[in-house]
């Protein structure tokens, strides 16, 4: 099967009171941080870090080309929302691709409907 992976790997994890964090460094000026890209990776942070075994943690990245913090500022359910959507998006993309890389040259490929034209 081929499928999109992710790995998450944040580069600094703190205690302050009671409160666990846990940061990724974002040291790249190419491709710069988008604020959508940011709000996609904290979210992604959220749902691997914070457990029942290991608690909740209060995700971040610092862009330190751009020297800002981004925090999650979305309810959980709601960037949970968003965030099926654009992996429902990017796995469509990415099956519609395959087929085409596995499809004979010459061979026509009907164009991939959009997501909302879906049953």
């Amino acid at each position: 099967m081929h499928g999109l992976s992710v790995r998450l790997s944040p580069e600094i994890a703190y205690r302050k009171d009671s409160a666990q964090f846990i940061l990724q460094l974002w040291n790249t000026a190419n491709p710069p941080l988008s604020k959508c890209a940011a709000n996609v990776g904290l979210q992604l942070m959220r749902n691997a870090f914070s457990s029942d075994k290991h608690g909740i943690y209060n995700c971040g990245i610092i862009d330190l080309k751009k020297n800002k913090i981004y925090f999650p500022k979305l309810a959980n359910s709601e960037a949970n929302a968003l965030l099926s959507a654009e992996l429902l998006s990017i796995n469509h993309l990415w099956k519609h691709l395959l087929k085409q890389a596995n499809t004979p040259k010459g061979s026509v490929i009907a164009p991939s409907p959009l997501l909302g034209d879906q049953p």
